[in-house]
């Protein structure tokens, strides 16, 4: 009788399988993986989006010295006109 006594209270003082710590451990170990791999997808979006952002800056820059080059190019022409305009004036007064 006794041994059956010590075989229930052994039984009673035995944790349930979500209080062990083995659980926990696993259950950490799979939220570290998730993190990790969250993290890692997180960081190849921020990087093509830097790289996509760089790409648009250079075309960005491209197109401001083009229009630059234009503008230089209209001032040119306004005052090559402007010249002309000037000469045939003078030359009929």
């Amino acid at each position: 009788m006794d041994h059956n006594t010590n075989e229930t209270r052994h039984s009673n003082n035995k944790k349930p399988w979500y209080n062990q710590g083995w659980m926990w451990l696993i259950v950490a170990a799979i939220g570290i993986g998730v993190l990790f791999f969250a993290l890692s997808g997180l960081t190849d979006e921020v990087s093509n989006m830097n790289e996509s952002i760089q790409s648009q800056t250079e075309a960005i820059e491209e197109q401001t010295q083009v229009t630059e080059s234009i503008k230089e190019s209209m001032n040119n022409l306004i005052a090559t006109i402007q010249d002309a305009v000037n000469k045939i004036t003078g030359a009929t007064s």
